[in-house]
């Protein structure tokens, strides 16, 4: 019996399990770099970012990058008094 098969097993019997069992099953057999996500970097957020592919930030509740993004813009120059 395969990990995926085992999975489907556990579907059908244990639906509660699932989630946990699929993080395990790619873990195991892919690697953990596609389960562990990376932290969020504003800078080389930005460098990927043109005039034609803008920054685009879905907000939760509780989530504010407005002093992550006016630190970049100070850093790089960007300021109200310079009116830029």
């Amino acid at each position: 019996c395969t990990g995926f098969n085992k999975l489907l097993i556990l579907r059908a019997l244990r639906t509660d399990r699932v989630t946990s069992a699929v993080d395990e099953y790619i873990r195991s057999s892919m690697g953990d770099r596609y389960m562990t996500q990376a932290p969020f970097d504003m800078e080389d957020t930005f460098a990927d970012s043109t005039y034609s592919t803008p920054l685009f930030f879905v907000l939760f509740p509780g989530v504010d990058p407005g002093k992550d993004i006016e630190a970049l813009g100070e850093k790089l120059g960007f300021t109200e008094e310079q009116g830029n």
